[in-house]
């Protein structure tokens, strides 16, 4: 799920589905195209552009209106069924990983490149602030940041990271599996905090800001980021939410395990 504005999200599925929130409710799933399977991310850079890419190596670009056409940008994804992952910061830009063999393909607003390794190991998160600046997340401690000419590998302080968040250069947030979360700050990852016990389940973090992030870590409990502190909550739902999207401060949108959504509003800071 990706949330380009308060009034306007995007939410896809494994069934190849996506269903689309434009402020007042959410329209019925629909397929995004008929001979396509499994979606595994989307993402919107505005109301009138988003990415969403498949498990076998299709990017689909949205106009706000219509699906577009399937792009094959992974064909070791086609063969083998490994997935994508992709990052829109901007209608001009997109990066998508193939969650194995670590390669990468990125969208210049017109046309994909052709994919390049960043490295030798498996990649399963990605978010870019700019097209200077993303970073990749893999197995272990394994960090991967794309600079705008060029990869360098680095490490995180805590292995399995599930989710990453990078407003800017500056500033990611990342979650793993077992309900800790860490920052980067553009030149190291902090110290881990534990805010509840969790045991491999899906995590996720969105950062509209440095200084404003939430992060949903399984099992209902909800935390927010206000640039120094983390600070947890649970929210009155039961169901366990695995993806949180929030594009400003004053509105989230979480996905439940059962597909439901929950929306949260705030007056703007």
């Amino acid at each position: 799920m990706s949330c380009a504005s308060s009034t306007f999200c995007v939410a896809v599925s494994s069934s190849g589905d996506a269903a689309v929130y434009r402020g007042a409710s959410w329209h019925r799933p629909t397929p995004v195209f008929r001979t396509l399977p499994a979606l595994t991310s989307v993402s919107c850079a505005s109301p009138r552009f988003c990415v969403t890419v498949t498990v076998d190596g299709f990017a689909i670009p949205y106009d706000g209106q219509r699906w577009g056409t399937p792009v094959l940008v992974d064909a070791h994804s086609k063969k083998f069924g490994v997935g994508l992952q992709v990052s829109c910061p901007s209608p001009s830009f997109c990066l998508a990983i193939s969650e194995d063999h670590a390669f990468a393909a990125t969208f210049n607003g017109s046309s994909w490149s052709t994919r390049e390794r960043v490295t030798t190991r498996f990649l399963s998160a990605v978010s870019c602030a700019s097209p200077e600046f993303c970073v990749a997340l893999g197995p272990g401690r394994t960090v991967a940041y794309d600079e705008g000419s060029s990869w360098r590998l680095g490490t995180s302080t805590i292995p399995d990271l599930d989710s990453v968040s990078c407003p800017t250069a500056r500033f990611c947030a990342a979650t793993d599996r077992s309900g800790n979360v860490i920052t980067y700050n553009g030149r190291t990852w902090s110290a881990p905090t534990h805010l509840v016990s969790a045991f491999n389940i899906q995590s996720s973090v969105s950062c509209p800001s440095a200084s404003y992030c939430v992060a949903v870590l399984g099992d209902n409990p909800v935390a927010t980021f206000d640039g120094t502190f983390w600070t947890r909550s649970q929210l009155s739902r039961a169901e366990n939410f695995y993806v949180v999207s929030c594009p400003d401060r004053s509105f989230c949108a979480a996905l439940d395990e059962l597909d439901s959504v929950a929306i949260a509003t705030r007056g703007r800071a």
